[in-house]
């Protein structure tokens, strides 16, 4: 039992630890690389949306994510340029980064989330467990 613990522990725990090579955004499906240019408070169109997870760790999340801006960053257009190349993303220093489209962001894969995993295991051990049951005699008083 201990041991089937311990692989349940090792299989949930990440693969990778390392941190990405630069700092990104997720907004509408595409990867933003947030770049060192500040673009001026005047250029900032509409707020268009905002990080809703935030990780260090490598991996691939659902919704727009970020690896460097807390969760509630808020993301904006910026006035005369398509959001589909580059928007805007406010620091927490009140300042406006440019991120520019670097492509689709990977969607995550059921098949290799351990938790899909886990998931499907408890299920079939319940229904095998359940059938058991109502196939066992039952004692009558």
């Amino acid at each position: 039992m201990s041991l089937i613990a311990a692989l349940l522990l090792v299989s949930l725990t990440p693969h990778v630890f390392a941190d990405w090579a630069s700092s990104f955004v997720v907004y509408d499906g595409g990867s933003y690389t947030v770049t060192d240019t500040e673009i001026p408070a005047d250029q900032i169109g509409k707020k268009i949306g905002k990080v809703t997870r935030y990780s260090d760790r490598e991996g691939t999340y659902r919704g727009n994510f970020s690896n460097t801006f807390a969760k509630g960053t808020p993301y904006y257009a910026i006035q005369g340029v398509s959001a589909q190349e580059q928007i805007a993303v406010k620091g927490p220093d009140g300042r406006y980064w440019a991120a520019v489209n670097a492509g689709q962001y990977p969607s995550p894969d059921v098949w290799t989330s351990p938790l899909f995993w886990v998931g499907l295991i408890v299920a079939v051990l319940a229904i095998m467990f359940a059938a058991v049951w109502w196939a066992s005699p039952k004692k009558t008083s």
